[in-house]
């Protein structure tokens, strides 16, 4: 990931981190009850996979031409 976002400015990889990390926080209980295996556990999977969800929407959404494409899409 760091190879991926190393063009990306500081403050905005430690603000995705830092995102990934409140989702992983807020949910490691509930997530952890629902798969079976530990609080810390459930946490680490959620901050990776959060973090890599992070990174495609963000991806997405700055891609104004794919939005477009998908807007032209619905309108026809």
């Amino acid at each position: 990931m760091y190879l991926n976002s190393k063009e990306k400015a500081m403050h905005y990889r430690l603000l995705m981190v830092a995102s990934s990390a409140g989702f992983g926080f807020s949910l490691s209980q509930d997530v952890s009850q629902f798969l079976g295996v530990g609080e810390t556990l459930a946490g680490v999977i959620i901050i990776v996979f959060g973090y890599v969800i992070i990174d495609l929407v963000t991806a997405l959404v700055s891609d104004r031409g794919f939005i477009k494409e998908i807007i032209k899409g619905r309108l026809k």
